[in-house]
């Protein structure tokens, strides 16, 4: 099994290296499992987070408005971490 995998990966990663060699534009590098599982559960939890976050707007919770609003549309946390240096929270 696991020289099975190797030599797929070995195979793989020669198709790559001589298509870049050869200039091939339209080769794009295969995406490690790892990050393909990565995005999914990103996108699940948003997809989670999303009704959670809109009962939370409905009930007028005593939280930040602008910050509920922009957590499911965000792919990190650089819109809090500015909304968090404008406001003074931490």
């Amino acid at each position: 099994m696991i020289v099975a995998k190797l030599v797929e990966h070995n195979a793989s990663a020669s198709q790559y290296l001589a298509a870049l060699c050869k200039g091939t534009a339209d080769v794009t590098a295969p995406q490690p499992d790892i990050l393909k599982t990565l995005d999914q559960l990103k996108h699940d939890l948003r997809a989670a987070l999303k009704p959670v976050l809109e009962e939370l707007l409905r009930l007028d919770a005593p939280l930040e408005t602008e910050v509920l609003e922009l957590l499911p549309t965000q792919s990190d946390c650089s819109s809090l971490r500015g909304w968090c240096e404008r406001t003074g929270a931490s």
